[in-house]
């Protein structure tokens, strides 16, 4: 896939300044080249890491890396299925399209031989609409949703910010005890 790369590259910095720099070099994630690798389980960003490196890469995006709803009898088709991956269902690292715990710390530890940035995306306003899925774990918190009222106004900033996106049980952000556990787990993430 990222055969054929030549040892020097280009990277466009956010700012528009060019800069060059060789494969071995490190370059700042902001002046750096993101590879979202959305989809991609945590084998194969490991299994990739050199490629991904060569081709003049920086940092890698994961897709959620969080426990998320097991959706359609377990279907791994990522391309088909990718919206269950936006339907938490407990904070913990690990779910049946990306991999294990395990397997993402395997990744981040290649990734680090490589000088390679990992940023994961992480939902933290929503959980699933299937209230049952949810983790005893989150529902334990007290006051930790705002429930699951459609949003209808879309010109209304109240609207949007306190109610559902279809149905997905809302998170209420501004309690302190929700904060500290989402706090927590993007903690795990950087392990």
């Amino acid at each position: 896939m990222f055969a054929g790369i030549e040892q020097a590259f280009t990277i466009t910095s956010v700012n528009g300044e060019t800069i060059v720099a060789s494969s071995n070099q490190q370059v700042s994630m902001k002046d750096g080249t993101v590879l979202h690798a959305w989809c991609w389980s945590f084998n194969s960003i490991k299994e990739n890491m050199a490629a991904i490196k060569e081709a003049g890469y920086t940092s890698v995006q994961t897709s959620p890396i969080n426990a998320v709803v097991v959706g359609n009898g377990g279907d791994k088709k990522f391309t088909e299925q990718w919206y269950y991956h936006y339907q938490p269902t407990a904070y913990t690292i690990g779910n049946y399209q990306l991999g294990t715990e395990a397997e993402f710390i395997e990744m981040n530890r290649v990734a680090e031989q490589y000088g390679i940035k990992i940023i994961v995306d992480a939902v933290l306003n929503h959980t699933t609409s299937d209230y049952n899925a949810i983790s005893s774990e989150v529902k334990s918190i007290p006051k930790w949703t705002h429930g699951n009222t459609l949003i209808e106004n879309w010109g209304s900033r109240w609207d949007v910010t306190q109610n559902s996106l279809l149905q997905l049980w809302e998170w209420n952000t501004q309690n302190p005890e929700v904060q500290q556990y989402l706090l927590k787990f993007l903690k795990k993430c950087s392990c």
